[in-house]
């Protein structure tokens, strides 16, 4: 089978769970895993081999994810901070915050 979709050059980005699946532990092996996609995920190499068959080149931009995943982490670092700030501000009284300043 050959792709169809993609004019040439164009990009196809695809994110899916992988694992291999003689090492998945028994409680992600039963139905609700199934309904969660892990039971039923395959190795990365297998999803390589489908696309290659397909006619299609693979890349791997795990170094992108990396960089996503921090982002995300410093932006929640800053929420908390804020969120923390904000209910100090909300149950302490002005007049005791002064006193410690």
């Amino acid at each position: 089978m050959r792709a169809r979709f993609l004019v040439p050059g164009g990009r196809l980005c695809i994110t899916d769970v992988t694992a291999v699946p003689d090492r998945l532990p028994s409680e992600l092996t039963g139905p609700a895993s199934r309904i969660a996609c892990i039971a039923d995920a395959r190795p990365l190499d297998e999803y390589a081999e489908i696309l290659a068959a397909a006619g299609l080149r693979t890349e791997r931009h795990d170094h992108a994810i990396t960089r996503m995943i921090d982002q995300i982490e410093a932006v929640v670092a800053v929420l908390r901070c804020c969120a923390a700030t904000t209910a100090v501000r909300r149950t302490v009284r002005r007049s005791a915050l002064t006193r410690f300043s």
